[in-house]
């Protein structure tokens, strides 16, 4: 097994990261739809929303639940799902880092500047 050099990374770096992973799937997506439309939803009402196994929708929620966006709780034989306060500012500055990100590397591309490793930004 490959040795870990997640010390490397900013803290910042890490989130993005955790943030990027947790909306890589559409199904996280659209359950974080959902919860922008209801207070909380519990994960059997996902199971026929969203036409997926029960463990299926365990995974989608430990992802975004990891990178902070959810909270769940067990409650009556089902797990209750809401936002975190601040879900959406985090999602939102997440989208922001990426494109100020992507259009630093447009710009330096555009003047033919290059990294430290003497690559071009170019994507």
């Amino acid at each position: 097994m490959p040795a870990s050099k997640i010390e490397l990374f900013s803290f910042d770096d890490k989130e993005t990261a955790l943030i990027g992973r947790a909306f890589a799937h559409p199904a996280r997506i659209q359950i974080y739809n959902i919860l922008n439309d209801y207070d909380f939803t519990r994960n059997i009402d996902l199971t026929k929303m969203l036409k997926l196994t029960k463990s299926t929708i365990h995974n989608h929620l430990r992802k975004l639940e990891d990178a902070g966006m959810i909270r769940t709780v067990y409650h009556e034989k089902s797990l209750l799902i809401s936002k975190n306060s601040g879900a959406n500012e985090r999602l939102l500055n997440f989208k922001n880092k990426l494109s100020n990100r992507m259009e630093s590397r447009r710009y330096n591309s555009f003047l033919g500047l290059r990294n430290s490793n003497g690559t071009s930004t170019a994507y």
